[in-house]
């Protein structure tokens, strides 16, 4: 076995390491040279790591002298980093999907929410113990099982997970502060405002993070409490499974794996934050508090967003709500308590913070472990790169959070299992009894080579690859079992499409009729989206007995699409066809016969199309059909035409078209002019009530 000592590079370990202060108080490292700085970026990275209560280390091994001394709440700090840092909105999308997605009762829900809570945990439970005992970040940890080349690729592949997740909290804490504000301030703005605090908790490192983290869980304990005060009498915790018999089965597991995989997937970050506990700290502890930890708070939160899923079929405005956005819904369902519900809508949008600093300063550390090059830069330099990302993945996908996690952990539900059933053989049948030497952890002459983890963790991806169904592709596998999704890493992505199920005529058992045109389909794929639907072939009517609905209010090629929709999740607007007029008809149908995924895709859509065909002749005949398709109480459909018409009023008010629509259409100049006033007592003096383009007395020397 090759001595560390030796190695160059873990000679600089110890130097810059034996600098640091060994109390969990103080993480920084003295960044104190003998030479003075040789390049201006030297100068300015010695004098941001100079900072107080900057954490300048990156992936050095924290040696036994230099850790914190044990302490209880230093062991209650475990537990807390969990419970704090997934007390989050971001994992409610997760619960939602039990009764939404799945067509799970209340009852199925919870049990499989817990059930799989704690499973996931273990796992997490178990990644975490490494980090006391080690010293070494989770992703360096992986050296010692992968081998130093091999273990790269579940490095990559978990800064992509932490740079997802940190895009799904940017975008719910934006789509609630958005929805707070009634629409005056864009979801833009929101995310603009979560990823500027997320960066500057993950930049400072794990002072600044630990401190957070040990209060921060305070305050959405509180908010979540009054959240179920006051929407709990709404939950319907009788609501039965829409589904029976084979697909009831399938949902379950499909549920009960998606609730497992979420806490799981921390695994890869789980050693990170423990680095600068005792060595001799226990692992039953840490392991336990760990559990603990993630179990109260995703069972908590998935609890919460399944009495909200259920309550969404009985209450009308949450289900609009929830049409315009998740984070519109928990606006909704804080409304009754009017200004106070909004005061604990801004913080439960805030509490996503907690749960995107931990991903970015991961992701942070999983860059340095790429490569010798990548170490060189600073941690918090990719601390910096990590959140720029985040932030411009966040801008761009804020419409569309159902689609973004549906193929996001589509994609990583994968991996994570892969990599750690390769570190519990390793530990326990092939390395547990030699122990590890965890000062070598960057000595490629200790390390193992890694060719059995490596081929293990491809040949395990071949078997996801060959079994797994997605919207982007469907393994031959899954095609001999009627698309199934035959995962084989042990988590199911939650991704109900049936897009196999398309050209397979011989399957059809119903008929849609529009137009004079014929559109067969499968009663379980259509049911699945629509309520309506269900009860239209599954009732005592003739559409029933034969299996036919008839739809005559709406054009052909958009029951086409709808269908089309229904399989894949997504549509095409006809060439030839205006993007606003088709996604605004999607949008009406979609309302018509509750196909909530389609409402919200359709909205989606027709924000962008409006976004780039405003100038078109069609716009005004746009508003129309907006207006005439939608109740009042539907402003946030009605907001987009509202919003873009009012931007570009200048130029609107010189076509006729327009005109004549804004002065025969009410509603429409209503909303312009109440737009308009909004605008007008955002820009007021809130001592005098004028417009701020005065000098008020009052504040005229403020």
């Amino acid at each position: 076995m090759a001595s560390s000592t030796h190695d160059p590079e873990a000679v600089h370990e110890k130097s810059a390491a034996t600098s640091s202060s060994p109390t969990v108080e103080d993480y920084e490292i003295s960044n104190e040279s003998t030479t003075p700085p040789s390049s201006m970026f030297q100068k300015i990275n010695n004098r941001i790591e100079n900072l107080a209560g900057l954490e300048a280390r990156g992936i050095q091994r924290v040696l036994p002298e230099e850790r914190q001394p044990a302490s209880s709440a230093a062991d209650l700090q475990v537990a807390l980093l969990w419970f704090s840092a997934n007390l989050s909105l971001n994992n409610l999308a997760t619960g939602l999907f039990g009764p939404m997605v799945f067509g799970l009762g209340f009852l199925d829900s919870a049990l499989l929410a817990v059930f799989g809570t704690i499973l996931g945990a273990c796992s997490t439970g178990y990644m975490a113990i490494w980090g006391p005992q080690s010293g070494n970040r989770t992703m360096v940890v992986l050296r010692y099982f992968f081998g130093y080349w091999p273990s790269k690729i579940p490095t990559f592949l978990n800064i992509v997970l932490m740079v997802g997740y940190a895009t799904i909290d940017c975008i719910i804490g934006g789509q609630v502060l958005s929805a707070v504000s009634g629409g005056t301030m864009s979801i833009l703005v929101g995310v603009v405002v979560v990823a500027i605090v997320s960066w500057v908790v993950a930049v400072f490192g794990m002072k600044i993070f630990h401190t957070y983290e040990r209060y921060a869980w305070i305050a959405q304990v509180v908010v979540l409490a009054v959240l179920i005060g006051v929407a709990g009498p709404s939950f319907d915790a009788s609501a039965q499974p829409t589904v029976s018999g084979p697909v009831l089965a399938a949902s379950r597991l499909s549920f009960f794996t998606l609730c497992f995989y979420v806490p799981n997937s921390w695994a890869a970050a789980a050693s990170d934050f423990y680095v600068y506990y005792p060595e001799r700290t226990s692992k039953v502890k840490v392991f336990l508090l760990t559990v603990i930890g993630l179990t109260m708070s995703f069972t908590l939160v998935y609890l919460i967003a399944i009495g909200l899923a259920t309550g969404l079929v009985n209450n009308k405005d949450w289900a609009d709500a929830n049409a315009i956005s998740t984070g519109a819904l928990i606006v909704k369902a804080y409304d009754p308590l009017r200004g106070f519900g909004k005061f604990c809508s801004v913080v439960v949008a805030l509490g996503v913070i907690a749960n995107s600093t931990p991903s970015l300063y991961s992701g942070s550390l999983g860059c340095q472990v790429l490569g010798r090059y990548t170490k060189a830069v600073p941690r918090w330099v990719w601390s910096s790169v990590l959140s720029l990302i985040t932030l411009v993945l966040a801008m761009a996908g804020r419409e569309s959070l159902l689609v973004i996690f549906q193929n996001f952990v589509a994609l990583m539900g994968y991996w994570v299992m892969l990599f750690i059933c390769i570190v519990l053989q390793e530990h326990l049948i092939f390395r547990g009894r030699q122990g590890f030497d965890w000062t070598a952890w960057e000595d490629k002459n200790y390390l193992p080579v890694g060719l059995a983890a490596f081929a293990s963790f491809v040949l395990g991806w071949v078997g996801a690859i060959l079994g797994m169904s997605q919207v982007w592709y469907i393994g031959p596998v899954s095609k001999a079992a009627h698309n199934a999704d035959l995962d084989a890493s042990g988590t199911h992505a939650g991704n109900r499409t049936f897009s196999l199920y398309f050209n397979n005529k011989s399957l059809f058992d119903a008929v849609i009729r529009c137009g004079g045109r014929e559109f067969p389909i499968h009663r379980l794929v259509l049911c699945i989206h629509s309520d309506y639907f269900t009860k239209q072939l599954d009732g005592p009517w003739k559409e029933s007995s034969e299996r036919v609905v008839e739809i005559i209010d709406f054009d052909a090629s958009l029951v086409e699409a709808m269908i089309y929709f229904a399989y894949h999740l997504n549509y095409d607007v006809p060439n030839g066809s205006s993007a606003m007029l088709f996604n605004a008809g999607m949008y009406q149908m979609a309302g018509k016969y509750v196909m909530n995924t389609l409402k919200t895709y359709a909205q989606g859509e027709f924000s962008t199309s409006i976004e780039d065909e405003w100038q078109g002749l069609d716009f005004a005949e746009a508003i129309s059909l907006v207006y005439a398709s939608t109740p009042p109480c539907d402003r946030g459909f009605r907001a987009i035409v509202v919003s873009a018409s009012f931007d570009n009023l200048d130029s609107l008010m010189v076509r006729d078209e327009f005109k004549f629509e804004l002065a025969s259409n009410a509603d429409f100049s209503v909303d312009i002019i109440q737009f308009q006033m909004e605008k007008y007592e955002s820009q007021q003096c809130h001592t005098c009530r004028r417009r701020m383009t005065h000098k008020c007395r009052t504040n005229m020397f403020s």
